[in-house]
């Protein structure tokens, strides 16, 4: 999957439901995801689908994105090597391991 693929794929409501993946030669970055989960109002009827990612383990780097996702946004902090940076620039150290469509 190339990254306008990944991009298109969930940015659209009925794309990519999870993308689970890991960056390449960074163990910090070893379980990460980003999905696009449904709300719903206190009727139980859907209102909005946001985005989040959760980029460790225990889920303390994690972001939100209401509708879209915001490719410019530098969510990875690789700290010694390179400071912050966003999915786009770090996409070919990106290995996917699980994708997830929503049921059509």
């Amino acid at each position: 999957m190339n990254y306008k693929e990944f991009i298109d794929g969930i940015n659209a409501e009925n794309g990519i439901r999870l993308i689970e993946f890991y960056i390449e030669g960074y163990a910090h970055y070893d379980s990460c995801s980003i999905g696009r989960y449904v709300d719903r109002d206190f009727r139980g009827c859907e209102f909005c689908k946001e985005i989040i990612c959760i980029l460790t383990k225990d889920a303390s780097e994690r972001y939100f994105f209401w509708d879209k996702y915001d490719e410019d946004r530098k969510i990875f902090n690789f700290k010694n090597k390179g400071g912050k940076k966003s999915l786009k620039d770090i996409w070919d150290k990106v290995i996917i391991t699980k994708i997830v469509y929503w049921n059509k």
